[in-house]
């Protein structure tokens, strides 16, 4: 097939949406598909033909390529078939008020309200679910339900697959060698239990509530540590917290780690729980994240609330992170489990899915 993608930014460098989008494209071309990709902003690699201009031009673009499918990463623009990578806006919006307390809740609301953007957003977003010819691809039931929430589309024309995971590059086993040094550059200890919270956006991520839980912790816990892997530092020091930065190589992070904390309060479907599952390391995650579909709790980790009563909701995080703290056959029975169930995530398995459906939704149109 010959394919046209649209997505705003594509980077191989980057993670989330853009890098998966980037891992995708590298899969398809192995198949012998062809894929032309328009961005306002990327680098060009071998997975695709890169063409950066407005996503505004991809009918022209599609008729010069002679693109059999016109895919859209995310609600930019029309196209046979929109991949919601992040969700709905409409459903985005509530779910964040929610997080807040009533009466900033109150405020954002009427402040929400007045804002531009977000009604343009809206619109946007309204005008193109209202396209019947259009199809739908959530990447987890959490999303899937987000979509019917938000507008009447058919439900035929809403279909799920959860992200892929690189198995090989995301292997305990094989990154086994850099644990120690790793650790020893993070300035962990080797009897120190580390979390693992992989986060550009500190407050979506909820670190205020890790802030909470961790002193809780370590005074019965002294060696549970929380690590921090993103762009933005923690604004705060403590005997409990470590920043590690952002990087090219989060699994070599993943190696040095023995638990990943994923207090979310909105996660489409998070790859970095599908990446720790991966790296053999049990999982805390949020009910508000498409990926905990693949965590069984009491097996491979656990799903926690996030919105709630606050002493509630800290209470069963912080039993959590102390009962993996002091458990190191659970730490490794979950993590073990969660390896297997993310080898029927790999990323080979998902773009063979991707492709059918892509093959299926090309008869459609045919048709």
């Amino acid at each position: 097939m010959r394919l046209l993608l649209t997505i705003p930014h594509f980077d191989a460098a980057e993670g989330g949406a853009e890098g998966f989008a980037v891992t995708v494209c590298r899969e398809l071309a192995r198949r012998g598909h062809a894929v032309r990709v328009l961005a306002e902003t990327g680098r060009p690699g071998a997975e695709a033909d890169l063409v950066l201009g407005d996503l505004a031009t991809a009918p022209q673009q599609a008729a010069d390529f002679a693109a059999d499918l016109h895919l859209d990463w995310g609600l930019n623009t029309p196209a046979d078939l929109h991949r919601l990578g992040g969700g709905t806006h409409r459903e985005y919006l509530r779910l964040i008020q929610q997080s807040r307390p009533p009466l900033v809740r109150v405020w954002r609301t009427v402040l929400d309200a007045c804002r531009g953007q977000d009604r343009r957003t809206l619109r946007a977003e309204a005008a193109l679910f209202a396209r019947p010819e259009a199809h739908f691809l959530a990447n987890s039931p959490f999303v899937a339900k987000q979509i019917r929430a938000t507008a009447p589309v058919a439900e035929d024309h809403i279909h799920v697959l959860l992200n892929g995971v690189d198995v090989e590059r995301f292997s305990a086993e094989r990154l086994a060698d850099l644990r120690e040094a790793k650790r020893a550059e993070l300035g962990l200890a080797p009897g120190d239990v580390a979390f693992l919270l992989a986060a550009h956006n500190l407050r979506m991520k909820n670190f205020a509530l890790l802030a909470r839980v961790f002193p809780e912790v370590c005074r019965t816990c002294p060696q549970a540590k929380l690590v921090v892997m993103g762009k933005r530092q923690p604004p705060m020091s403590a005997p409990w917290l470590v920043f590690a930065g952002a990087t090219r190589t989060p699994e070599t992070v993943y190696a040095a780690m023995d638990a990943l904390v994923h207090p979310t309060f909105f996660d489409a479907c998070a790859n970095v729980v599908i990446e720790a599952m991966a790296s053999g390391l049990p999982v805390l995650t949020s009910d508000r994240n498409g990926s905990a579909e693949l965590v069984s709790p009491g097996e491979n980790g656990q799903i926690l609330p996030v919105v709630g009563c606050r002493r509630e909701v800290d209470a069963a995080w912080a039993e959590a992170v102390r009962g993996l703290a002091t458990d190191a056959d659970r730490r490794a029975a979950w993590g073990r489990v969660g390896r297997t169930i993310a080898e029927q995530q790999s990323i080979v398995g998902y773009v063979d899915r991707f492709a059918a459906l892509l093959a299926d939704l090309l008869d459609r149109k045919r048709r």
